[in-house]
């Protein structure tokens, strides 16, 4: 393993359990920002790194800076947008979870540095062409194609709307779209229109391994999927209390 490649997975792993470095790790930060672009954590690194590089004037220390403000003004772009798509499916009373990236965003210790290239959303059948509706009153544009999943784009931004959480056949044969057939009737409801998924449904292998990465074998090995994972995992562990009441992080 590449240097860069190891400090990056250190990096990433002081970020999901809230810790600084310490140090500037000794490592090309040209070497490091490039891997860190592949996997698309670059705005992570920065924020990890910038006590260390305040007063540096290396080129990588410019790109890492750009980008981390790059990351949080699109994050914020986005939570706008997604505001406004929950308060008009909350005006039209539609049931909604979110999954993937948005739905895990909110597990980070600094959400905004969480990317993702689209919205994912989970809707009942019946509800489909209703929310449809709702994306494109907001200036969204259906793309072409998908039966299962229906995609809708506006300027940079993009919604993929399901219908079910796993649909058609897999690389290793199993039956996730049985499995996962009566998913929204599992989720857990909050004070609107939203759901929830639980901690342990994020964590569970395997309907963590259809809920988030479905068919992707190879993602998981990634350091942002594997991020993703982690974070998940945090959030469910378990915690005792004087009581010895068990509880979870994911508030």
């Amino acid at each position: 393993m590449k240097r860069e490649d190891q400090i990056l997975i250190d990096l990433l792993a002081d970020f999901v359990n809230g810790q600084s470095p310490g140090a500037l790790p000794e490592v090309s930060l040209d070497a490091l920002y490039q891997t860190a672009c592949k996997h698309n954590v670059t705005g992570i690194v920065a924020e990890l790194l910038h006590p260390f590089l305040e007063n540096a004037e290396e080129p990588a220390v410019r790109k890492l800076q750009e980008s981390h403000m790059a990351t949080v003004f699109r994050s914020v772009l986005l939570e706008e947008e997604v505001k406004l798509f929950s308060a008009r499916m909350e005006e039209e009373k539609i049931p909604y979870a979110f999954f993937k990236g948005y739905e895990l965003r909110e597990l980070y210790p600094v959400p905004e540095l969480r990317t993702m290239g689209d919205v994912d959303v989970l809707v009942r059948d019946e509800d489909l062409a209703r929310t449809a509706e709702v994306l494109c009153g907001l200036g969204y544009q259906k793309e072409e194609g998908g039966s299962a999943v229906w995609a809708f784009k506006k300027d940079n931004f993009s919604y993929e709307v399901h219908r079910r959480l796993a649909f058609g056949s897999y690389w290793n044969d199993v039956d996730y779209e049985g499995y996962f057939a009566a998913a929204f009737d599992r989720l857990t409801t909050g004070e609107g229109s939203r759901r929830y998924f639980t901690p342990e449904d994020r964590i569970s292998e395997e309907k963590a391994y259809g809920l988030f990465y479905p068919g992707a074998g190879a993602v998981s090995g990634a350091p942002a999927g594997g991020l993703d994972k982690a974070v998940a995992a945090r959030a469910a562990e378990p915690l005792e209390d004087e009581g010895g009441v068990q509880g979870d992080r994911s508030e």
